[in-house]
């Protein structure tokens, strides 16, 4: 092996001269620097077109407007009183606006009878004898006194009534009328208008 020298060596004659082997590594550090830049220039690179872009605000949604909430409709008592029911139009008709200015024939089973509200508060009690109307209790009143109660007065005193089984009698209903002590069932046979009644045994 050739004697160590000045520079580097290798086996046989050969010799590297030391100037050029410090250009080489000169030139090699530089390619290193070099490297190295191209390296970070790459990686800021990498990290730029990696970021995500930050997402745009959400608009604030309108908020939808609330539902319109119907109060359901009540029903208002007119007169004395109460138990309000549809009539022709959507009026409400209470059985006292209803029976005001009414006749009521009734079917006793043994015989027929009337009933009639006049619109002044008098309360009639009729008969049909051969076809005509004989009033045969008269100087009583009445009020509503219930959504299906009619409650009579004579003279003042509370004297018996009528029971309808709705607030909106109609042909076909059952009914109980009379005094307190002895009420008399009944079945509504026609409504009408009031007329005159002639004056009975017990009417006049």
């Amino acid at each position: 092996m050739a004697s160590l020298q000045k520079g580097w060596t290798v086996e046989g004659d050969y010799k590297i001269p030391s100037d050029l082997q410090y250009a080489n590594l000169r030139l090699w550090r530089k390619l290193i620097g070099m490297k190295q830049i191209l390296v970070i220039m790459a990686a800021v690179v990498l990290v730029g077109c990696g970021k995500k872009d930050s997402p745009e605000p959400h608009t604030k949604a309108k908020g939808t407007p609330k539902a319109e909430v119907k109060k359901p409709l009540t029903e208002k008592s007119s007169g004395s009183g109460s138990g309000a029911q549809e009539g022709g139009g959507g009026e409400k008709v209470t059985l006292a606006k209803f029976l005001s200015g009414k006749r009521l024939y009734v079917d006793m089973g043994s015989r027929q009878a009337v009933l009639q509200f006049e619109k002044d508060g008098k309360f009639d009690v009729g008969v049909d004898i051969g076809g005509k109307i004989m009033s045969v209790e008269d100087g009583l009143t009445y009020k509503v006194s219930g959504p299906m109660k009619v409650t009579t007065y004579k003279k003042g005193k509370e004297d018996g009534g009528v029971i309808f089984p709705t607030g909106h009698p109609k042909k076909g209903d059952k009914i109980k009328f009379g005094p307190a002590a002895k009420q008399m069932d009944a079945t509504i046979t026609k409504i009408g208008d009031t007329s005159p009644m002639a004056s009975g045994p017990g009417g006049g």
